[in-house]
């Protein structure tokens, strides 16, 4: 039994109706055995409230600018246990990690959360697995080299089981409320400028084919048609656009973390109109949109998958290629905004807490916080919470990874002529963003970025006979507002109206990522890669590496093996050496992880 006490004011009735609670509390059996408010209770007015329960309890942290933090139980009693008896208090370590974030602690609450029995014992199969105590040699999983693993037949339905489970649509005659909030049944969606699924729309046989485009809409990940697309209903430019395609306007419904790109282009193929097809993706779905217009003119190599004999990808291109050529479908205009289409970093293995940023960013970007994201993100998390779980084993995860497979077969293709036109973001941060900034998404990507995908990655992918790529920066820019700004929506109308150069730019080739903050004239660009160890490490907010006593005193082995430790910047012998080069030249210092093998560095 974990306990330890807060110092604040007790609810009276802990919270229980926000929206996680409401779209997902029933699914997952989320209860709320405490909550204190702390911010605005003194010392002398506040009581030690004591929060017993269970070691996997799940304890949420927010400080006052909104921002959550997720610990299991355990985990935090563990960090704030002094050499006193009884329950440790955990108000001074949490304060002390907010205010180093500029902020301080609002509310602590305590939840019990039960998982399914079957998703239960999937997590558990998959902690045996990834656990701490064992290798990654070990308990069914064999490493491979640049595209992933080979898992066990447990471990891999473990995955699907788990995938499956985050994944699942909600029911047709679901609460009108929730439904408009929750991913729906999967399929291909007629749908006009309401911007809605119902299931009179959802296509059982293909749409009428033909001369005439059609437009087909495609989300992103742990997202859905309404969310990804929801701020371009009312707007003029959506009017316009729905008028021109005259009713052949259609959606894509599709699984995010149990299937790959590959394997929703190929879910959704039968159902698609024999004609040409005009593509609109959004993040993640820019992938799907990918591998339909570059499988549809090549039967696309399998070498990238040489070590990954039990890779969907190995069965699913070559069936996508030949349905594709046998209906003569065909991609003729793309407008793909906020792609990975060279990969996105997944949180340095850790995926509870890329999970855990992607939980903030969604609840606290405006344009995000109707959609439901945040929720799904955090049906998620608690799910995965503290697990060591690498995000390769998850197909839909893994193929974003610039390591990838998929990202390499499609980087390896001919140049398409598909009429590519990339809308890319960098997001400036003001208030709560920018604390999102620093805490979390510049740490995760060392670049320009939108709060979820890498700007550099937005304008590369399969090579082009020739592209156009619209650039936005600002405070107004993120992950969530390109449909929400009337810039970029114009951007997007042009383009698919044919005049789009008079807001596009021909796009720059993909580059290396230059760091923020970065200025003054430069003659060229440099990589710098450091020597074995020339990285930092950090774990949590300790610099283990190269502090030669926090190491020792965590365990030499442990640090420089395990998952928990986070790469930064070079040490500093290279200081005199980055201060020479940066004078002339955009550098880009690499965090060299000396626990990741060289063939998948150098992937």
């Amino acid at each position: 039994m974990a306990e330890f006490t807060v110092h604040g004011r007790a609810a009276e009735e802990p919270a229980s109706g926000d929206e996680f609670a409401e779209l997902y509390g029933g699914d997952v059996g989320y209860v709320v055995r405490r909550e204190v408010e702390v911010a605005g209770v003194s010392r002398g007015d506040g009581d030690s409230v004591l929060m017993a329960g269970e070691d996997d309890d799940v304890v949420e942290v927010e400080d006052t600018d909104g921002i959550v933090t997720f610990y299991r139980a355990a985990t935090l009693a563990g960090l704030a246990r002094g050499g006193t008896p009884g329950p440790p208090d955990v108000t001074g370590l949490l304060d002390r990690r907010t205010r180093g974030e500029g902020a301080r602690i609002a509310s602590v609450r305590r939840s019990k959360v039960t998982l399914p029995p079957g998703v239960e014992n999937a997590v558990r199969e998959l902690d045996s697995v990834f656990g701490p105590e064992l290798t990654r040699s070990g308990a069914g999983l064999v490493a491979g080299k640049l595209s992933g693993f080979v898992l066990s037949p447990v471990a891999r339905k473990a995955v699907e089981t788990i995938t499956s489970w985050v994944d699942a649509p909600v029911a047709d005659d679901a609460d009108e409320a929730v439904r408009r909030r929750k991913p729906k049944v999967r399929g291909v969606y007629e749908v006009d400028a309401k911007l809605l699924l119902e299931r009179p729309g959802r296509r059982e046989q293909p749409p009428p084919g033909g001369e005439d485009p059609y437009l087909v809409l495609l989300h992103g990940t742990f997202s859905h048609t309404e969310a990804a697309f929801g701020k371009l209903r009312g707007t003029r430019e959506w009017e316009r656009i729905v008028d021109r395609y005259e009713g052949r306007v259609l959606a894509v419904e599709h699984a995010t973390l149990g299937r790959t790109p590959a394997q929703n282009a190929l879910d959704v193929v039968a159902t698609l109109p024999e004609a040409p097809l005009h593509l609109v993706s959004h993040s993640r779905g820019g992938l799907v949109g990918e591998v339909l217009s570059c499988a549809a003119r090549y039967d696309l190599p399998l070498d990238a998958y040489a070590s990954a004999p039990e890779h969907p990808d190995r069965a699913a291109l070559p069936l996508l290629h030949q349905a594709l050529r046998d209906r003569g479908i065909r991609v003729e205009r793309f407008v793909r905004v906020a792609c990975p289409a060279m990969g996105t970093t997944l949180a340095s293995g850790r995926i509870d807490r890329w999970a855990s940023f992607l939980f903030n960013v969604f609840q606290l970007v405006p344009v995000l916080r109707e959609t439901g994201m945040a929720a799904l993100v955090k049906k998620f998390l608690l799910t995965m919470l503290e697990q060591r779980t690498d995000p390769r084993v998850m197909p839909g995860l893994e193929a974003q990874m610039p390591e990838s497979p998929f990202l390499r077969t499609l980087l390896a293709a001919p140049p398409l002529d598909d009429g590519l036109a990339s809308i890319a973001g960098d997001v400036q941060g003001r208030g709560v963003l920018n604390r999102l900034l620093v805490s979390g998404a510049d740490l995760f990507y060392g670049e320009d970025h939108d709060f979820v995908v890498p700007t550099s990655s937005m304008s590369g992918g399969v090579g082009r006979t020739g592209s156009r790529r619209a650039f936005f920066q600002g405070p107004w820019v993120n992950h969530g507002g390109y449909f929400a700004n009337e810039d970029s929506r114009q951007a997007l109308e042009n383009w698919l109206a044919g005049h789009g150069a008079q807001a596009f730019d021909e796009a720059p080739p993909p580059r290396w990522p230059v760091k923020r903050g970065e200025a003054g004239e430069v003659t060229g660009q440099v990589l710098l890669v450091p020597d074995l160890f020339g990285s930092t490490l950090a774990c949590g907010d300790q610099l283990v590496w190269p502090d030669l006593a926090r190491l020792v005193s965590r365990g030499p082995e442990t640090v420089l093996t395990g998952r928990d430790g986070v790469p930064g910047a070079l040490v500093d012998g290279y200081s005199v050496l980055e201060s020479a080069l940066g004078t002339r030249h955009e550098l880009t210092p690499w965090r060299y992880d000396s626990r990741r093998g060289l063939d998948e560095l150098a992937a």
